[in-house]
């Protein structure tokens, strides 16, 4: 038997986009119905002003918050399994933290992404940038604090990068992290035989939805309605297809022990402007 908790996280702070509330509840409403416990984790209201800046972290203590809520609520529930629904990317921090601590050894970690998310302060302001580097304990101090059993680097394997900043790329290298592109992932086989020559039993995966390619999957930020994307930002935006994405969760599934799966960055920039429009007109409101 095993014990899976749901985590509704929609938290906006480390991204500062108004559309990750919205985008966290609809993907828990997507998601097929389990019998398991979903547990909503409070957030505070998007609020347009500039969050309060702290030792170069832009929202910190709002941050350190929740990221202290959601290792409480999953140490009320000791899951075995764990699903989390966000919300910025560092949503993810707390739950594969926990299941580091819980499997050791036996964890391993995939990461879908266009991008690596191993800043520091020095190099960026939001805290979705620094999640990865916090759970290999090599990120921000001011966030990283409750990353009790950081992450071997050679246990991490990072899928559908795109063009990496040179701190990135250097990061990365330094900590030896293993990656493959969107355009070599052909048949998983590398991925599999990264699970294989590791000997990962058990694996926690996290899906930011901008691995997507923007014509592929339009809710996220590389696909602003009226943005045209300059050659800088088409480089940093994801390559991979639905299809590319399904057969590479299949294939793990059917190998090791998938114990977590935390699903990030979804922005469905036409629903929120739908409801910004339905507010304004009176019969809906009165």
């Amino acid at each position: 038997m095993t014990n899976t908790l749901r985590l509704l996280v929609p938290q906006w702070q480390g991204g500062e986009s108004e559309a990750y509330p919205m985008g966290a509840r609809l993907l828990e409403w997507l998601a097929p119905a389990g019998d398991c416990p979903t547990v909503e984790i409070a957030v505070e209201p998007f609020d347009p002003a500039p969050l309060l800046s702290r030792e170069g972290v832009a929202g910190l203590d709002h941050l350190t918050a929740h990221i202290r809520d959601i290792a409480a609520r999953i140490n009320q529930h000791k899951p075995d399994r764990l699903v989390v629904f966000g919300g910025d990317c560092l949503v993810s921090q707390a739950p594969f933290s926990y299941l580091s601590k819980l499997y050791g050894g036996e964890l391993g970690v995939l990461w879908l992404d266009a991008h690596p998310d191993v800043a520091t302060a020095k190099e960026r302001s939001r805290g979705h940038t620094m999640v990865l580097a916090n759970l290999l304990g090599r990120g921000e101090p001011a966030l990283s604090e409750g990353v009790t059993s950081p992450i071997p680097p050679e246990r991490v394997m990072m899928v559908g990068l795109s063009k990496l900043f040179d701190y990135e790329d250097d990061r990365l290298t330094e900590f030896g992290v293993a990656r493959i592109a969107a355009d070599d992932l052909g048949d998983n086989r590398g991925v599999m035989d990264w699970l294989r020559d590791t000997g990962i039993t058990r694996l926690a995966i996290h899906l930011d939805l901008d691995v997507l390619s923007p014509q592929a999957f339009r809710s996220q930020g590389f696909a602003l309605p009226m943005q045209k994307l300059d050659s800088t930002q088409l480089q940093r935006s994801g390559s991979m297809s639905f299809d590319q994405v399904a057969s590479l969760i299949r294939a793990v599934s059917a190998s090791v022990d998938v114990v977590g799966l935390s699903i990030t960055e979804h922005l469905p920039w036409d629903v929120v402007n739908l409801q910004k429009l339905l507010k304004q007109f009176p019969i809906l409101s009165g």
